[in-house]
């Protein structure tokens, strides 16, 4: 770190045009917070730290599709949505709520899309139903 640098004169990176001239900081060194953190703005009285900029990224490297074929699926307690590729259905996002025949509904859309791979999401035990048919 650099002489006279603290950490709390890191200032956090915006992918945004419009970050104002003094951005925040964030405080790390505050001890009164009680493990809550606290924005604050320092303007001229500290030394400026330096910041190593991010790498630039190669636009030229594009993402190949490795699965065509596949599906994904967000798993909810009360709804599934499920997107399948663009060009299998003129609606290729939609929501199926989370009932048995619903869930059947589901798998034999994926089936109707030609879907041979599918992502699943979920934050609990939601995926199982889904997983078991």
């Amino acid at each position: 770190m650099h002489e006279g640098c603290r950490r709390a004169d890191i200032p956090f990176e915006s992918e945004h045009d419009d970050v104002p001239d003094v951005a925040p900081h964030f405080n790390l060194n505050d001890g009164a917070s009680h493990g809550r953190s606290q924005s604050v703005r320092h303007i001229g009285s500290s030394p400026p730290c330096s910041v190593i900029p991010k790498p630039v990224k190669s636009r030229a490297a594009a993402l190949t599709i490795t699965h065509p074929d596949a599906a994904c699926i967000d798993i909810g307690s009360a709804s599934h949505f499920v997107a399948v590729p663009p060009d299998r259905d003129d609606q290729p996002v939609r929501e199926f709520p989370s009932f048995t025949a619903d869930l059947i509904a589901l798998a034999d859309w994926l089936t109707a899309c030609g879907v041979d791979t599918v992502a699943m999401e979920s934050t609990g035990v939601y995926w199982i139903p889904l997983f078991e048919l």
